[in-house]
């Protein structure tokens, strides 16, 4: 069992360090590539998954505030849909 707990966190170690590695030089969004690295690859992640937009002027401005209905499209695009 020790062996079989050795070997998994053989694997799983370096491909969770692999998987940190990210180029945020291809960034939708022209005022985040100042943000830091996990801020990218999280606004980068979600753009993708359709879950933001971002503005028509090609910014993302994080420090805007939503309103409530972006609040809700945000939060309604994260719920997995039951495929009904």
């Amino acid at each position: 069992m020790r062996r079989l707990l050795v070997i998994i966190a053989l694997i799983l170690v370096p491909s969770a360090l692999l998987a940190r590695a990210y180029n945020t030089n291809s960034l939708p969004y022209s005022d985040v590539s100042n943000a830091t690295v996990n801020n990218a690859v999280a606004i980068s992640t979600l753009t993708n998954l359709g879950v933001l937009e971002g503005n028509p002027d090609g910014t993302f401005r994080p420090f805007t505030a939503l309103n409530r209905a972006e609040f809700v499209k945000i939060v309604m695009s994260l719920v997995p849909d039951d495929g009904t």
